[in-house]
């Protein structure tokens, strides 16, 4: 059964009755599965569905199936979706229809063991160009890239900005190179698209950053396969970022050899210290805090990470603090020459300053707001030369607004409506305050929270729900992924201002109370939502 071999888990519309349960699909094999007793499932196909366990027939009423097995451990019911093998094995002291069988005999056996494991990174999803590495930053003259086509895609290109396409061939790699002649701080874009057999064609792009080596920091951490980086900060801007991504982050894939041993690592720049969490599917790290400079750390793919030494040599440089950016009133720089026996910097069409390891100068006293000024510096160490620069912008200082104004994409948990949670400043009862659907189109939602919230969860008042968001940031657009996941998805930007529609010139839809759709309601009560407006009714 494809669905059960490599197919995409979801909990969602999955309610266990004493145990577990879930579902699993791939293309078109679908398969409901309840361990430890049964299960009701909503949301379904439609189709016919044989449990694999007693040989029993599924038919879903208004997508509801709902199937009952004895709670004990080891229980299990597997519905497939078109199964026509009947019942699979027999009745036995674990897995059984109603009552264990015993068959005799010494139920010892010897296990084969595992020979064989099908982890996240099977499951086919659609046709892509997959690039190594995927974009991020690079602190190389240039960066040697690999691009190759998902096992779905039978053909492809990708595109350097600025140059011409270039054709993907199925099982042969095309490399390319960037960053030759480019700037510190300034980033290539690489454009893809790829076909699938039907021959419709997909998009994306990677985007790489060339970074001054010197004003960056990267972490390397030697660990098992299967290990994510979890990061957040305060950018140069003053914002709050998680250059990783959301919960768990990046998975690391790129390794480097330092002094013989094989690390993976991450580089992140436009951020004076970072803090990391190490995790995998084993467990995760506390937080490690206050990374200001490279830092080597084994992790063992549990709960410990240690921190380690590496002898590497420093590389010709400079690095100033803060690295530029947009800063309010005035901002105080220190800018330190690394492995230079002299440096000099200067202030937009200033003198030269020379200087020995570290100098400090303040900006933005005789500076207008909106107006920018580049630093720019040189060193040396006898017998070469580094230059870079650094641009910073004084603002003025933002308006803090009344409240935190938050955004949800409704368009994957597909709520009938959307409540949110919000703590500690006038927190809500649960389930919460109902929030506005402000773009019907795309299933955009909206509510502003008081100043000083610190954490929300997005649900839908009958059991499903985000996990907590914590630190939500005004104007930003958070956007469920189901079983409790959600993603960071950034400022929200509309593309035309959203109408909110009369509600009486909006086509009503229909909701059972467990969230089902219904298409044509019988006599009873329903959610129903019409254009951004919800509400429960009676039909008579």
């Amino acid at each position: 059964v494809p669905a059960l071999r490599k197919g995409q888990y979801t909990f969602d519309g999955c309610s266990a009755n004493g145990g577990h349960a879930f579902k699993r699909a791939y293309k078109d094999s679908y398969a409901l599965v309840a361990l430890n007793g049964g299960a009701t499932f909503t949301g379904v196909p439609a189709g016919t569905y044989v449990d694999l366990v007693t040989g029993q027939s599924y038919t879903p009423s208004n997508g509801t199936i709902t199937v009952n097995a004895p709670k004990t451990q080891g229980q299990l019911r597997v519905l497939v979706k078109g199964w026509t093998g009947g019942k699979v094995g027999v009745d036995g002291k674990f897995i059984y229809a109603t009552s264990p069988v015993a068959h005799g005999g010494d139920v010892k056996f010897e296990d084969p063991g595992t020979t064989e494991y099908y982890t996240k990174d099977d499951v086919i999803g659609d046709p892509e160009v997959k690039f190594s590495p995927a974009g991020g930053s690079f602190k190389t003259e240039t960066l040697s890239v690999t691009a190759n086509l998902s096992e779905t895609a039978v053909s492809g290109w990708y595109q350097i900005e600025g140059k011409s396409r270039v054709n993907v061939t199925k099982g042969a790699p095309a490399n390319f190179t960037v960053g030759d002649g480019m700037q510190y701080g300034t980033s290539v874009k690489v454009s893809w698209g790829a076909k699938n057999a039907a021959g419709a064609e997909f998009n994306g792009t990677v985007t790489y950053k060339k970074v001054d080596p010197n004003a960056t920091i990267t972490v390397y951490v030697k660990a098992p396969t299967g290990c994510n980086m979890y990061a957040w900060g305060t950018n140069s801007a003053g914002a709050e970022v998680k250059p990783c991504g959301a919960w768990p982050g990046k998975a690391l894939t790129e390794t480097t050899n330092i002094n013989g041993t094989d690390y993976y690592y991450h580089t992140f720049d436009d951020l004076e210290s970072v803090n990391v969490i190490f995790n995998s599917d084993s467990g995760q790290t506390g937080d490690i805090t206050g990374i200001d400079s490279d830092r080597f750390y084994e992790y063992d793919g549990n709960s410990t990470a240690t921190e380690v030494e590496e002898n590497v040599t420093p590389t010709l440089g400079a690095k100033m603090s803060p690295n530029g950016g947009e800063f309010v009133d005035n901002v105080n720089v220190t800018i330190t020459a690394v492995a230079a026996t002299s440096a000099w910097y200067k202030i937009g069409n200033g003198q030269q300053v020379s200087f020995s390891g570290s100098a400090n100068f303040t900006l933005g006293n005789d500076m207008t707001v909106g107006q920018s000024v580049t630093v720019s510096w040189s060193v040396t160490d006898g017998t070469q030369t580094k230059t870079g620069s650094a641009t910073f912008k004084k603002v003025e200082k933002p308006v803090e607004p009344e409240g935190i104004t938050i955004y949800y994409d409704n368009s994957v948990t597909r709520w009938p409506s959307v409540i949110l949670h919000h703590w500690p400043v006038s927190q809500s009862t649960w389930p919460g305050v109902d929030m506005t659907c402000i773009d019907t189109a795309n299933n955009i939602w909206k509510y502003t929270v008081p100043t000083g919230t610190t954490g929300v969860v997005f649900n839908n008042g009958n059991g499903d729900q985000t996990n907590d968001v914590l630190n939500p940031i005004h104007n930003h657009l958070y956007k469920g992924t189901g079983n409790r996941g959600f993603t960071d998805l950034g400022v929200y930007e509309a593309g035309v201002d959203a109408i909110e529609a009369d509600a009486t010139d909006v086509t009503p839809v229909y909701y059972n109370l467990q969230g089902v759709r219904v298409d044509n309601p019988a006599a009873g009560l329903y959610i129903v939502r019409r254009g951004n407006k919800v509400a429960k009714e009676i039909i008579r």
